[in-house]
């Protein structure tokens, strides 16, 4: 043990400037995917434009590009921008909430018949996308399409097997399905006033 002279406190001694490493660390990069095994899910990572006859569907990267404004928004102190980031998180939660319960359910299905053992069927080919978001509100919505690929997978799984009616499997994934395409459009409405 250190004791200074005198009862006093020993002074820190601190590395010298001149002794400190010139270069810090650099900035961190990685990389992130999404891997969909479902068509009910790889239909909603782009959307589909709008036609004479059906209306557009926002998918997870109109999602994130939209939020990349509000996210700009928000970082420039739009209170306006803070607002719509807030109805975003809103709106996810919501649907987690929603996929939590579907999940489970359909976990219900799978385990309906003891004696039955099944597994998941999985994509011979699944279909694996890079995410480069610019927030984590983007990410949230990719997870939050990676649930429904699981919800997908299990429903269309327990439907093949006959351990639910294909109806109720199919209104279960338009189900889900519609309450991502709602939280894909939440950001929509933002526009950029520039007050702060």
């Amino acid at each position: 043990m250190i004791t200074a002279p005198s009862g006093r406190q020993p002074t820190p001694v601190l590395p010298d400037e001149d002794t400190a490493p010139a270069d810090g660390p650099g900035a961190l990069q990685g990389q992130a995917w999404l891997t969909l095994q479902t068509r009910h899910a790889q239909r909603l990572i782009r959307g589909r434009p709008a036609a004479a006859d059906k209306p557009a569907i926002i998918g997870l990267f109109g999602f994130a590009e939209r939020l990349r404004g509000i996210w700009q928004g928000a970082r420039q102190d739009d209170p306006y921008a803070d607002w719509w980031l807030l109805k975003t998180h809103d709106a996810l939660v919501a649907a987690e909430q929603v996929m939590q319960a579907e999940r489970q359910r359909v976990g219900e299905w799978l385990e309906a018949l003891p004696a039955l053992e099944v597994t998941l069927a999985e994509s011979q080919k699944p279909y694996r996308t890079p995410l480069r978001f610019a927030n984590p509100y983007a990410f949230r919505g990719a997870r939050l399409l990676g649930d429904f690929d699981g919800i997908a997978r299990g429903a269309l799984t327990a439907a093949h097997v006959g351990l639910v009616d294909s109806d109720d499997a199919q209104r279960l994934l338009g189900h889900c399905g519609g309450k991502i395409r709602g939280v894909f459009c939440v950001p929509q409405g933002y526009r950029f006033l520039g007050v702060d």
